[in-house]
């Protein structure tokens, strides 16, 4: 850690988080990055919108658009990994204490996901 200060962030529906206060640190950067971007190869961070949702986001912004939405309930923890059918970060969320998290890969579009039940109404 960088040794900055540091401040309790409390966001709707989730658990208290202690952060540093400097966008720059490394640690602080280091605990919202879920993973690298499959386009353009930037991190891929947890942002909160202004309305209390969270979805994550490349951070190459301007440049690079991909945005995925997130779970807004539970602790998301990325797992280091990469989807091996579209690129994209695979994450763990923890929802409830006892149960086992789920791992997901956060791209609604992965070929991985399967058919949406919409398709699945039409057949």
């Amino acid at each position: 850690m960088c040794g900055g200060p540091k401040v309790k962030f409390v966001a709707k529906g989730q658990p208290p988080n202690i952060v540093c206060i400097d966008p720059k640190c490394e640690g602080a950067r280091r605990e919202r990055t879920l993973g690298k971007c499959p386009t353009c190869g930037g991190d891929i961070m947890v942002i909160q919108s202004k309305k209390g949702k969270r979805f994550a986001g490349c951070a190459n912004y301007p440049k690079c658009k991909v945005m995925y939405p997130l779970p807004q309930f539970g602790r998301v923890v990325p797992s280091g990994e990469a989807c091996d059918a579209c690129g994209a970060p695979v994450v763990k969320v923890w929802q409830q204490k006892g149960r086992p998290p789920w791992v997901l890969c956060i791209n609604m579009e992965c070929p991985k996901r399967g058919p949406k039940k919409s398709e699945e109404k039409k057949e």
